[in-house]
Order: C-alpha cells, then sequence, then structure tokens
C-alpha cells in the first residue's frame, strides 16, 4: 500500500515537472509588460500641471476642522477625499472619509461626490458640503518633526544619500539619489 502511494506520488509529481509551465510564464511576462511605466520627476517644475494641483489642503467647515487629500490620477483627473475633522495625525474623527473625482476644466479643478462640490484654484479649495455648508481649504506641506534630525543611537542607516553600500547593486543616480530596483542587505 505505502509502495503504491509513493509510486502515486512520483507519477503526480512527474506530471506537474513536465506541464508547459513556459505557457504561464509568457503570460505572467506579458501582464508585467502591459503596466506603463511612469515618469518620475525629482524637479517639482517639470512634473506638470497636475503636481501643482496635488497634494493636502486643510481649514474648517462651519467652524470644525476640514482636510482634504487630493491625489492627481494623471490627463488633468483627480481624486479627492475630504476629511471632516481635519488631515491625518492632526485630526479629531479620523473615520469619515468623502470621496470625490473631478478634472481640469477652465479656472482650475472641479470636484464632485457624495453631494459634496468644490473647485481648486489658485492653491485653494473652495466649495459646498452635502449639508450645503461652505469651506475655503488651503494647501499645506507637512513636514515631520524629525526631518534632519540625526538618527537615534543604533539605528541601521539604510541610506543617508551618500552611501549606497547598504544595499545589493545600490547606486547613487542624479543628485545623491539611490537608483532604484536594489534591494536592502538587511
Amino acid at each position: 500500500m505505502n509502495r503504491c502511494r509513493a509510486l502515486g506520488l512520483a507519477l503526480c509529481v512527474a506530471v506537474v515537472a513536465t506541464a508547459p509551465t513556459g505557457a504561464f510564464q509568457d503570460e505572467k511576462k506579458e501582464k508585467k509588460k502591459e503596466k506603463p511605466q511612469l515618469p518620475a520627476f525629482t524637479d517639482p517644475a517639470q512634473a506638470g500641471p497636475d503636481f501643482a494641483v496635488q497634494g493636502e489642503y486643510e481649514g474648517d467647515s462651519a467652524g470644525k476642522k476640514l482636510g482634504c487629500q487630493v491625489i492627481a490620477d494623471g490627463d488633468g483627473k483627480f481624486t479627492a477625499v475630504f476629511l471632516p475633522g481635519g488631515l491625518p495625525s492632526n485630526t479629531t474623527d479620523g473615520k469619515t472619509r468623502i470621496k470625490t473625482s473631478g478634472s481640469t476644466s477652465e479656472g482650475g479643478v472641479k470636484l464632485e461626490g457624495e453631494g459634496w462640490t468644490a473647485e481648486i484654484s489658485s492653491s485653494k479649495i473652495t466649495g459646498k458640503t452635502k449639508e450645503g455648508e461652505a469651506f475655503t481649504l488651503t494647501r499645506t506641506e507637512r513636514k515631520s518633526p524629525t526631518l534632519g534630525a540625526p538618527p537615534p543611537p543604533g539605528a541601521t542607516v539604510l541610506f543617508d544619500g551618500k552611501d549606497p553600500s547598504q544595499w545589493k547593486g545600490g547606486k547613487l543616480i542624479e543628485n545623491d539619489l539611490l537608483a532604484n530596483g536594489v534591494t536592502s542587505n538587511q
């Protein structure tokens, strides 16, 4: 009985081993090729008009904090998520999210969704909630309080802008950036 099971397992392994895996591998490669390679920019001025709109905005509506995260989807299209209570880590709510979508039109970007309407122009979002409450949000750039601080004692520094030795195949490219496609030695 054990001999038959062993023989059956061997036959099963032989069948799997001889299956035409090349076809599956080719299919996987084609799917990977279908993903468009998106450009990367190190200079905001070269990133295009969508980049100037994308970002975080904050202000208030009816005396309550309101935040918004605007994501550029490309080709003048945007997703904006309004966050009653404020931006993440500054919020008093943290759960409610109102998702809107929009596109570039004359004079700015128009957003609409879940009863909310808004327009982005000159680094400001003005609009109305579904209850009709008006709001104005201003673009902000939050910075970590630890930005530029030295690493804590005992920390492993993976990349300091100068030394790529903590990365397999690590090399520096334009303006001391670490080339992509590398894996940490850790």
